[in-house]
Parts: C-alpha cells; sequence; structure tokens
C-alpha cells in the first residue's frame, strides 16, 4: 500500500493502529523504522488508547526516526475488552487532552489530533493549548 502512496505526489502518512506491538511482535519504534525506510513522510500511533495510553508508544516512534510523527489519541478509555458503549465515566476531560498536546508539541510530535470518542471539546482544547484555535468561543 505505502508503495502505491509514494507513486503520488502527496506526502505519505501511516498510523499504527496499536500502542504497545502488532499481531506479529513488532514494537511501534520497530514499525516506525521500517515504515520509515518504506518511504513513509510521517509515521505515528491512531486509535489505540486514551492519551496516557498512547504516551510510551508515540515517544517511541519519536526516538526512533527523523520524520514527523502523529498522535491521535481516543478521547475515551478503555473500559475492558468487548465494551462497545462508551459511557460519560470514560470519557476524557479536555484539560487532560490539552496537557498531552503540550508534552507533544514539547517532545516534538508535528501532528497532534485525535480519534475515535474525540469530539469538539476535545479539539477545542488541543487547539487552545497549541495556541492554533482560528475562532475562539
Amino acid at each position: 500500500m505505502l508503495s502505491r502512496c509514494k507513486k503520488t505526489d502527496v506526502p505519505a502518512m501511516v498510523l499504527m493502529g496499536s500502542s504497545s506491538r502488532t499481531h506479529d511482535g513488532a514494537t511501534p519504534a520497530e514499525c516506525a523504522r521500517v515504515l520509515a525506510d518504506e518511504g513513509a513522510d510521517i509515521v505515528g500511533l491512531v486509535c489505540s488508547g486514551d492519551s496516557m495510553t498512547m504516551w510510551p508508544g508515540v515517544l517511541a516512534m519519536r526516538e526512533a526516526v527523523d520524520i514527523p510523527i502523529a498522535y491521535q489519541p481516543q478521547g475515551y478509555r478503555n473500559a475492558g475488552p468487548n465494551n462497545s458503549v462508551i459511557r460519560e465515566s470514560m470519557i476524557v476531560s479536555g484539560s487532560e487532552v490539552a496537557q498531552y498536546a503540550l508534552k507533544a508539541k514539547a517532545e516534538g510530535i508535528n501532528f497532534i489530533g485525535a480519534c475515535c470518542g474525540a469530539g469538539p471539546s476535545h479539539i477545542r482544547a488541543i487547539a487552545q493549548a497549541l495556541g492554533c484555535e482560528r475562532y475562539p468561543v
């Protein structure tokens, strides 16, 4: 798939959906190195947990490669296996999302966003923390 992306003039961002190991046992750092070697322009983690859960994996990727890193955590905490309903008590607060956005920026992580379970309040908290909110509320 990456080889096809590289045939375009568009940067290829490849995100890993596991912040611990892949099905074949590769760590986020190992994946980042392989993807960078194969031509990915941006690598990172997406939707594999909340900000805190994904933090070690995204830092390992940052240390492993010299290309931009993406960090897009969920807006809720996983309550356990087979839990398909997001309950209010599982939602990550805007202040926590903002805190991790600032930590990510300080670590040189270039693409900071969110994924499943994140809403406008999460995105606004990230934008405000990073000083890039266009239209203050």
